[in-house]
């Protein structure tokens, strides 16, 4: 197939079950990124900038508390005439009990989602910790 100049977006996703106590979602990002759980935005807020000159975004999923639901990640490409690429980073997502508003939150104690995925964090505790 040639190449036609299309610019496409890209995403990351991963269907899972939301803990049922579950209030609010946190994670560390430069932003750039259209955040949804089964194709709702979540509008996640800046909570706090990380030392690497990132931030910190937290976002309300309790109508998805208890439910089975896709997390997307997904970004689109800078428009012509600048270079299509994007390069966003994602790391340390986190659900928590705590409300989304509440600034004090921090992922001590959450549920982590790493590698073995949002079902197995929710089903068998907490995720290791990377550092």
């Amino acid at each position: 197939m040639p190449y036609t100049g299309e610019r496409l977006s890209s995403y990351l996703s991963q269907t899972g079950y939301i803990p049922a106590n579950a209030r609010s979602m946190q994670f560390k990002s430069n932003g750039g990124a259209l955040v949804t759980l089964n194709g709702q935005p979540l509008n996640p807020q800046i909570l706090t900038t990380t030392s690497a000159g990132g931030n910190v975004f937290h976002a309300d999923v309790t109508k998805f508390a208890g439910t089975t639901a896709e997390l997307r990640f997904t970004v689109q490409p800078n428009p012509p005439p600048s270079l299509a690429i994007v390069i966003v980073s994602l790391d340390s997502i986190a659900f928590s009990t705590r409300p989304w508003r509440d600034k004090s939150w921090r992922p001590d104690g959450s549920r982590r989602v790493g590698a073995r995925g949002l079902q197995a964090a929710a089903n068998y505790g907490t995720a290791p910790n990377r550092k």
